[in-house]
């Protein structure tokens, strides 16, 4: 599973990133486990719920934008019950 940050060329502030970096370790923080940990929640609460389509209000902030990301992976997984995404 690829994700935003691998494919961006955009760089952090090398301190920003130390830090982050810092953060992520003491507090045993794996970001890709997280992600695939909230695909499964969303894809079981769908399948639980015989729903197939999710509806994202996008409003162009950071929060929204992640949230539409999410679905979109959770979307990608071979049993996701998940069919439709209207923004």
């Amino acid at each position: 599973m690829k994700f935003h940050a691998e494919q961006s060329s955009k760089k952090l502030n090398p301190q920003l990133q130390e830090l982050l970096n810092k953060l992520r370790k003491r507090r045993n923080f794996n970001a890709e486990s997280y992600i695939i940990a909230k695909i499964r929640v969303v894809n079981d609460y769908m399948h639980a719920s015989k729903l197939d389509t999710c509806v994202v209000a996008v409003s162009g902030d950071i929060d929204s934008a992640v949230t539409l990301a999410l679905i979109n992976f959770a979307l990608k997984q071979d049993s996701s019950p998940i069919k439709h995404i209207v923004p």
